[in-house]
């Protein structure tokens, strides 16, 4: 029931984890 809920937050983990990298590969 809740699965969705939790896909979408892993899915916005993972963009703010590649934000974090792309960042990091710029500096």
């Amino acid at each position: 029931r809740r699965r969705k809920q939790k896909i979408k937050k892993l899915e916005k983990e993972k963009e703010d984890l590649q934000k974090l990298l792309q960042e990091k590969e710029e500096n």
